[in-house]
């Protein structure tokens, strides 16, 4: 009896283990089929990555290029010679709405000018955004000196200051807030020459008068039509980094009193003189009606009609405005 018990016992053992190893051998393959099949999915997974990555840089490169040509501006030129009869001069608008600028005389739109006082919107910015005048505490001091414009003899805030273009309240603004600034905030816009270089102005300017004069007055910073009319619309549509509160309050002191026309017009003029001659006139700005909104330029270059001013090419846009805005369909 214990011999065949021991017989059973070793034939199960030696089944078992017979068993044993084809079980062990079969969970082998079946460990290699895995690995195999988990190196093929590594591999499609690495290959499909790929694919994705490229098919992601397509389409990135696509959005780029749709974005560029989104962003590429519609020029077209217009005929508005109705408005400024035989006076010669240029007109450049811009809708941000559909990117289009509309531009009378593009020669003359090209031109580099000295911006003269419509230089005082930049100004007013930078110095609301640097502190220099605030809302509440913007006064500059009258020296005591007698000028040519009554209206500037006399203590004022920036608001007066820029609705009556006094010059030595600019000059004194413009040199609390010095070279450094003025040159980067000048590169950051985009404005014009960039040229800051005769910060005191053409000496031989304004009677030699330092407190009327500056870079900006028919001296060394020059600028376009077309160019003023973008660094505006880059203020007022894009993030430049400034404060919304100084560019609400830029816009607050640029509206202008009209009764002509049902819309908003904002904006600034400037004249210049040489030899006792006006040789430059603007007026820069934008007109807002509903959702509506357009930037202008109007300048006027000297010419043999006598009297013209910035108020001149106030005038030619609030009529322009009264009768041709928005410019869409045109």
């Amino acid at each position: 009896m214990k011999k065949i018990i021991i017989f059973v016992l070793v034939v199960i053992s030696f089944t078992g283990c017979r068993f044993l190893g084809e079980t062990n051998g079969k969970t082998e393959d079946k460990s290699e089929s895995k690995k195999e099949d988990t190196l093929q999915n590594e591999q499609w997974t690495e290959e499909n990555l790929q694919v994705t990555e490229k098919s992601s840089e397509v389409k990135a490169k696509e959005k780029s290029n749709a974005v560029d040509e989104m962003d590429e501006p519609v020029i077209k030129e217009i005929d508005l010679s109705q408005y400024f009869q035989d006076i010669p001069g240029c007109m450049v608008l811009y809708n941000p709405q559909n990117q289009e600028y509309s531009i009378y005389n593009a020669v003359l739109a090209d031109t580099r000018r000295s911006p003269c006082s419509s230089f005082k919107i930049i100004s007013t910015l930078l110095g609301l955004e640097y502190g220099a005048i605030t809302k509440e505490n913007s006064v500059r001091h009258w020296s005591g000196e007698i000028f040519s414009n009554p209206d500037w003899n006399k203590d004022m805030n920036y608001e007066e200051a820029f609705r009556i273009s006094c010059v030595w309240y600019y000059r004194q603004l413009i040199d609390e807030l010095g070279k450094d600034i003025l040159q980067k905030e000048l590169v950051k816009l985009k404005y014009g020459n960039q040229d800051i270089s005769a910060w005191e102005g053409n000496t031989s300017g304004n009677d030699n008068n330092t407190a009327l004069n500056g870079f900006w007055l028919e001296s060394s910073l020059k600028i376009s039509p077309k160019e003023q009319v973008e660094v505006l619309s880059q203020i007022f549509e894009t993030d430049l980094g400034y404060k919304e509160e100084n560019i609400q309050l830029l816009k607050e002191v640029m509206e202008v009193n009209q009764d002509r026309w049902e819309g908003k017009i904002y904006g600034k003029t400037g004249t210049g003189k040489q030899d006792g001659k006006i040789v430059d006139a603007w007026f820069v700005g934008m007109m807002e009606h509903e959702d509506k909104k357009v930037y202008f330029t109007v300048y006027l270059p000297e010419s043999l009609h006598e009297g013209i001013t910035g108020l001149t090419a106030k005038e030619i846009a609030i009529d322009i405005a009264a009768e041709y805005f928005p410019f869409e369909d045109e």
